[in-house]
């Protein structure tokens, strides 16, 4: 019976998960719709790497390879069902994994009892930076899942000989792993092999490191050993170079704690709830830390935050990497507080009911999130199939929704998956940051790929968003062969 009660709320666990990270797409663009432009990036690139074609040497790729690596068995389904229902599966998969992250959740806080556990599950399932990075083939989710893993390995932290030298290499590989989808993976890394240096000493640190060396280096070593410099380029220098945003701290803070929808709908009451919000996020904290096995998730969240705020770029997703380590934070200052109630049982009972009610307005708000564009795919895809040569796009995963990335390949046609990438890329060594609407090169860059096609959608730049008025000009001079709602294929000249 017991066996059987684990395995339905494990089941409802991912399902409700699944399905909060479901629905926002369906609401929003579909699974075949154009989706995040990011996302289709790094799709592209795994389906760029089933033909052949070497991030960093072959095409531009502001990342590490491992969401490349990771994605390539999703990719490898082009072949046999198109390039926008691969997509499709790996989003779907994607989801899925999300589910699993809630469990790992759940599985950091399994030594504590079942209702901390379950309830910081609970949260992260329905928690919105967590359901905004596992939708889609986004980095955040697959290093998510590195990061928990790592947790569950050192979960039994006690002193040193309470864990195998084994345990320590393996949290090490996972965090290396992590650090190869995205570069902030550095952040847990070193947290963990600092406090493991403190509490178990140098020869554990080694191991966590040396596993993180081991991965890292079988992960990333093809690429960089094919172009080590323009590796080393468009991984560190590009993004260390990219322009600083002005999202100030209040914005970041909210996205942070899951109120980011809430923002641009009702701004008096998003002051509101972060004025409360904060003071309980700290409270939080300070409660998780009298708690062994949530210590090193809270210095992870305190180490992200501190990130967060300072990093000079910012896009909302960003607060997804905090997702995972602050539920395991909820959860364990639920058992603090539960635990202060032991002996009054029915008030115990009242207490988790009210904590159990308050993920009510996290998922509620869910109902305003829209993942994704609607794509009218039936009659595009249907004149792209006669259309000869290249078929060009300002956003990857309108060329995914359209199913010409892999035709375009074996036609060896101009592989640029990231447009946008570029214009970190174009500059003068020490020159920092140039605007892209002033940003000649990638202007000429820009207008030279589109042309490179017979025909070419544009769903993504205009002056609003990157273009300089002469390059939006002539995009729009270009005639237009097939017009459905909003969308324009043009012939370029």
């Amino acid at each position: 019976m017991r066996r059987l009660r684990f395995t339905l709320l494990a089941l409802a666990i991912v399902a409700v998960a699944f399905l909060a990270r479901l629905a926002p797409v369906i609401q929003g663009g579909g699974l075949r719709g154009i989706d995040n432009y990011d996302a289709g990036v790094y799709f592209g690139s795994a389906i760029a790497l089933t033909h052949g074609r070497l991030p960093y040497r072959d095409f531009l790729l502001l990342h590490p390879p491992g969401i490349t690596v990771l994605l390539t068995p999703f990719a490898a389904l082009t072949l046999l069902v198109g390039d926008a229902n691969a997509m499709a599966v790996a989003r779907l998969a994607v989801m899925l994994l999300g589910g699993v992250n809630a469990l790992l959740v759940a599985r950091v806080l399994q030594p504590l009892s079942l209702f901390p556990a379950v309830f910081a599950a609970f949260f992260y399932a329905v928690f919105y930076p967590a359901v905004t990075i596992e939708h889609s083939t986004r980095l955040e989710g697959l290093a998510a899942a590195c990061l928990l893993g790592a947790l569950i390995l050192l979960r039994r932290w006690t002193p040193a000989s309470a864990l195998t030298g084994t345990r320590y290499l393996a949290a090490g590989g996972l965090l290396g792993l992590a650090t190869t989808i995205k570069i902030w993976g550095v952040v847990p890394l070193v947290a963990v092999a600092g406090l493991v240096l403190i509490t178990s000493g140098l020869r554990q640190m080694s191991r966590v490191l040396a596993g993180a060396a081991l991965v890292g280096t079988a992960v990333c070593l093809p690429f960089f050993a094919s172009a080590p410099g323009s590796m080393w380029q468009q991984v560190v220098l590009d993004q260390l170079e990219r322009p600083e945003s002005a999202v100030p701290a209040s914005t970041r803070m909210l996205s942070g704690l899951g109120l980011g929808l809430t923002e641009a709908r009702l701004s008096a009451l998003s002051v509101a709830l972060l004025a409360v919000a904060v003071p309980v996020g700290v409270v939080v904290v300070v409660l998780a830390l009298t708690v062994r096995q949530a210590r090193l998730p809270v210095l992870i969240l305190v180490v992200f935050v501190a990130v967060l705020l300072a990093t000079p770029s910012w896009f909302p997703h960003y607060a997804g990497v905090t997702a995972a380590p602050l539920a395991v934070a909820v959860g364990a200052a639920a058992h603090v507080v539960l635990g202060m109630l032991r002996e009054r049982s029915w008030q115990r009972r009242l207490l988790a009911g009210v904590l159990v009610a308050g993920l009510v307005p996290l998922a509620a708000q869910l109902r305003f999130a829209e993942f994704g564009d609607r794509f009218p795919r039936a009659r595009l895809v249907a004149y792209v199939a006669a259309v000869p040569g290249c078929v060009t796009a300002d956003d990857p995963s309108a060329q995914i929704s359209l199913d010409v990335v892999s035709r375009n390949l074996q036609r060896e046609c101009p592989l640029v998956l990231d447009l946008g990438g570029y214009s970190y890329h174009f500059r003068q060594p020490g020159q920092g940051p140039i605007p892209r609407r002033t940003n000649e090169v990638w202007q000429t860059f820009a207008l030279d790929y589109l042309r490179s096609g017979t025909v070419t959608l544009n769903t993504r730049f205009s002056t609003r968003f990157g273009f300089s008025k002469a390059t939006e000009a002539e995009v729009n001079s270009w005639p237009v062969v097939l017009r459905v709602g909003k969308h324009e294929l043009r012939q370029p000249q």
